[in-house]
């Protein structure tokens, strides 16, 4: 089946036909549109595809009307399958192939940025609630380095519990590139090591789990 025969390819048409300059056929009037770069992350996933209307997404990215300037937020199926080209960090010209490219990492910095902010707002709060510990230090090695060591993760989610502070733990990082931070997993009990699960990446779960001998 041609991807423009579908009942969302007949939606795209009458989205595209008032927005472009080209009135028919639908390829003429997605040749004029392009991915700019905007993008956005909504906290639930409710949102609908200005193109095609499909529903549900969690993220919009933007496209732009090359001849008539309007635009269009819609989501990251529709570029790749309509084919759609974009620009570049330098504004130079991306071929579909590279466009798709460009969306997902697109995608991935926005998660990854995304996901700090909300763990330094969680931090922020902590440091102006607790007074047991400095977490202000805490907020400054984390703007610098972007994780934690186990056992300082395991004190951080502790404390946010003890303050009613709510996180995603998913929000956070493990770094286990230091020996003794290796060590600080390894030698940990289980309750702790539930506490900061979610924040472990998988291959750090199963460091953690393979070492069950060790700790008996």
């Amino acid at each position: 089946m041609s991807i423009y025969s579908g009942p969302w390819a007949q939606v795209a048409y009458r989205t595209l036909q008032p927005l472009s300059k080209a009135k028919h056929p639908l390829q003429a009037m997605l040749d004029e549109w392009f991915y700019n770069g905007n993008l956005i992350e909504y906290s639930t996933a409710n949102e609908t595809c200005g193109l095609c209307g499909h529903e549900h997404l969690k993220f919009h990215f933007g496209i732009t009307n090359s001849k008539t300037e309007n635009e269009l937020f819609v989501g990251s199926e529709c570029i790749g399958k309509f084919d759609l080209s974009g620009i570049g960090e330098n504004g130079e010209y991306l071929d579909p192939e590279k466009t798709k490219q460009k969306v997902k990492r697109d995608r991935d910095n926005l998660i990854k940025d995304n996901k700090k902010k909300r763990a330094l707002q969680c931090l922020i709060l902590l440091s102006r609630s607790d007074t047991q510990f400095d977490f202000q230090k805490t907020v400054n090695n984390f703007e610098e380095k972007s994780s934690f060591s186990p056992n300082q993760l395991a004190l951080i989610f502790s404390r946010f519990s003890a303050h009613k502070i709510k996180y995603k733990a998913s929000d956070f990082k493990v770094s286990l590139r230091r020996d003794r931070n290796k060590l600080q997993l390894a030698g940990m009990n289980e309750r702790k090591f539930l506490l900061i699960r979610d924040a472990l990446s998988p291959s750090q779960r199963a460091y953690y789990w393979d070492r069950i001998p060790q700790r008996i």
